[in-house]
């Protein structure tokens, strides 16, 4: 059985910087060749459809799309973290990664207070993990952690680790 290990700030920092290096790689050189090279430096915002195509959407299936194919972005796999149902410990839904996505607006409004409440909540959820009922745990840098058994020991209420999930 596994033990389930909550990530907290810091290593969530890291794998979110990860992400966006690697968004940068790809954006950078598609905005240069769709708009120029005066693109970065005539300004921000969107200047198109197309702008928000390439700046909303496109960011936006990218990350849904790796979170329902497994469970994390390319920086949460490099630092070894999964998104798990807060519940079942299962993969969470397509309407969870939906919602899990769009709270990262609404972590961001108040000076991203809501990034920050990872440091104080118990089980190191921000406010958009909250919303989607989702949360980020660690998984074996051996490879990929079926959290499954260690969420079945909740529900039988045999793991003191994860005991608290079952008085929802």
């Amino acid at each position: 059985m596994h033990e389930l290990s909550y990530a907290g700030f810091w290593v969530r920092l890291r794998a979110a910087l990860i992400d966006v290096f690697l968004i940068l790689v790809v954006v950078v050189p598609v905005f240069t060749l769709v708009y120029g090279a005066s693109y970065w430096t005539s300004g921000f915002g969107a200047r198109s459809g197309w702008d928000v195509l390439l700046q909303y959407l496109f960011g936006a299936t990218v990350v849904i799309m790796f979170w329902q194919s497994e469970s994390a972005t390319l920086g949460k796999i490099a630092t070894h973290l999964k998104i798990v149902d807060a519940a079942t410990g299962r993969k969470p839904s397509r309407t969870q990664f939906l919602v899990r996505y769009l709270g990262y607006y609404l972590s961001a409004l108040p000076c991203f207070l809501g990034f920050f409440w990872v440091f104080i909540d118990p089980k190191h959820q921000a406010w958009h993990d909250k919303l989607s009922r989702t949360m980020v745990v660690k998984t074996e840098m051996t490879g990929d952690v079926d959290l499954t058994p260690a969420f079945d020991s909740v529900a039988r209420g045999s793991s003191p680790v994860l005991g608290e999930l079952t008085s929802r």
